[in-house]
């Protein structure tokens, strides 16, 4: 006998729902639309994950809903069990206090059931207040903080900061991520110090991040003598001495020293550790350091998911030894990735065949796998390893990050020295690094899915299954553009090609392509951010740019 939908009763239905919340939630706001029956079941599970969000242009339609739940006592309050505040730099709010500032989402905090929330994200660009601190441990001293684009009130507030202290003593807060803007332009910045206290300070930190950007000024100064003494002074100020031990799960870093591995070392339980996301940036990588971090990667437990970057060219021997040694058995993300040198002498060394062919044999769990492969004119490099990329069995996420020529490129300029028969061979090379179009994109598709063909199993039930590839996400140059005196730089052609499979049930052969243009879009926000300040008086203009100044 099939059972209709109509013969289901509201929990069964409920419970479908929530599975479909946490797999498909675009897929669950489509069910809104359905029927009246589904409706009703379907609008606390679509609110069950709540985005306030407080940008420029939707500030007071968000304040109008949240007064909307409070004043009709709404139904949807018992379900609300994560909360999400997201917003930028609100005019208005500069000669606003506390209470009007926050006082619908503290309103809010106060009628969701105690006990009801269990994680509440704060997404502003801008200092976690107090206030709000003090209202979710009130009313939810259980639910997890998770602080989005942690920000100071300045960069260079000495320690001691009250909402810093409050934040760093908080036993809700459980992860902590930040992006640090870094110039050249001389400023005091305790941004790196205050950051690392209160991570040290957190009791049941169990996530954090730490990445920066690097923005050239047009102002350059060097500080004297004193005055560097007065800095290190200041930052000796923020240090902790005696940290909480902790055991941390996830670690995102884009700067490592010898003395920073030691550093956290002495604080952290690295065999709890099961996701870590490091950057490299030196020049040049010394045997210390190397070491240094072998060693922590043999120190943490069984990784899950390990993405290296390295800013300088050099061999992946010794940590593809540790990450074989210890963490092959475990891993199911893996990224390798070095950034694109425009200077023969440091080009980036890529996995050769053998290690990748090593890394499919002894990573049997991997379901994502990102690294770099160099292109040529024919191609015949980048097929071996398509060939072998084919051979990995569970994988269903593939990334791979492509160069532009920008060694060739950058020879250009130093035409001058060459001979003609070398200007013409220079510009050859530099011209067979076109950009990436969908039909380029779907001929590596078809290389690196080939296993769909033969790769198919029959489960301890009988039934045979196959093993897809689900997306290759092709980066081509630098992902992350920065803005100088002159204008973004041109010079790494910055693309993103995705090819996905299509998530319909009715067509799982279909392909959807997206290309990204990064330069393009870089120059479409500044476009929008230009249009939505001339919606502004003048004042508040100038308010807000001192506002997004303050944090930078």
């Amino acid at each position: 006998m099939s059972l209709t939908l109509d013969k289901l009763n509201d929990d069964v239905i409920f419970c479908i729902l929530l599975f479909l919340h946490d797999t498909s939630r675009h897929s669950l706001v489509s069910v809104l639309s359905v029927n009246k029956a589904l409706h009703s079941v379907a609008v606390p599970v679509v609110h069950r994950s709540c985005v306030l969000d407080f940008a420029l242009d939707q500030h007071e339609s968000t304040v109008q809903r949240i007064q909307s739940w409070l004043k009709e006592r709404s139904f949807i309050l018992p379900f609300i069990r994560n909360l999400t505040v997201k917003g930028s730099y609100i005019p208005q709010w500069s000669a606003a206090g506390p209470t009007e500032k926050w006082g619908a989402i503290i309103q809010l905090l106060s009628q969701i059931p105690t006990g009801g929330l269990r994680s509440f994200t704060f997404c502003f660009h801008q200092q976690l207040p107090i206030i709000l601190l003090d209202a979710l441990h009130q009313h939810h001293p259980l639910a997890h903080l998770h602080v989005q684009n942690w920000t100071r009130i300045s960069r260079d507030a000495p320690c001691g900061d009250p909402a810093e202290l409050a934040l760093a003593n908080s036993p809700s807060l459980r992860s902590l991520h930040a992006k640090f803007s870094r110039s050249s332009d001389g400023r005091r910045d305790f941004s790196d110090a205050a950051f690392y206290r209160i991570v040290k300070l957190s009791p049941n930190l169990k996530a954090v991040s730490q990445t920066s950007s690097y923005f050239p000024s047009c102002v350059r100064s060097m500080p004297s003598m004193e005055e560097r003494q007065a800095r290190e002074k200041e930052v000796q100020s923020f240090a902790v001495d005696v940290p909480r031990r902790k055991g941390i799960k996830s670690l995102e870093m884009d700067s490592f020293s010898v003395g920073t591995l030691r550093d956290l070392c002495s604080f952290l339980d690295l065999g709890s550790l099961r996701n870590l996301d490091i950057k490299l940036t030196f020049h040049h990588i010394n045997s210390d350091l190397n070491t240094a971090f072998t060693t922590f990667l043999a120190s943490c437990g069984p990784l899950e998911s390990l993405s290296i970057e390295l800013g300088t060219s050099q061999s992946w021997d010794l940590i593809l030894s540790a990450i074989r040694l210890h963490h092959s058995s475990s891993l199911s993300t893996l990224s390798l990735h070095q950034s694109e040198s425009r200077t023969l002498q440091s080009m980036r060394v890529c996995l050769t065949l053998d290690e990748l062919a090593n890394i499919c044999h002894s990573c049997p769990q991997l379901i994502s796998l990102g690294i770099d492969i160099d292109r040529t004119a024919g191609k015949e490099k980048e097929s071996a390893y398509y060939t072998i990329l084919s051979r990995f069995f569970h994988l269903r996420t593939l990334k791979i990050y492509m160069d532009t020529g920008a060694v060739y490129s950058y020879a250009l300029h130093l035409v001058s020295r060459m001979s003609k028969e070398e200007e013409v061979d220079l510009r050859s090379k530099a011209d067979s690094y076109p950009f990436i179009d969908k039909e380029f994109a779907l001929n590596v598709w078809d290389m690196v899915s080939k296993r769909d063909l033969h790769w198919v199993w029959e489960d301890s039930q009988g039934i045979t299954r196959s093993s897809h590839l689900h997306e290759l996400v092709l980066y081509m140059g630098n992902q992350v553009l920065t803005r100088g005196m002159g204008g973004y730089d041109t010079t790494s052609k910055a693309q993103q090609v995705t090819v996905r499979r299509s998530e319909r049930d009715d067509r799982p052969a279909e392909l959807d392509v997206n290309v990204i243009n990064r330069l393009e879009e870089c120059y479409k926000r500044e476009q929008e951010s230009l249009i939505s300040l001339s919606n502004y008086t003048m004042k508040e203009r100038q308010q807000r740019w001192k506002g997004l100044g303050e944090r930078s």
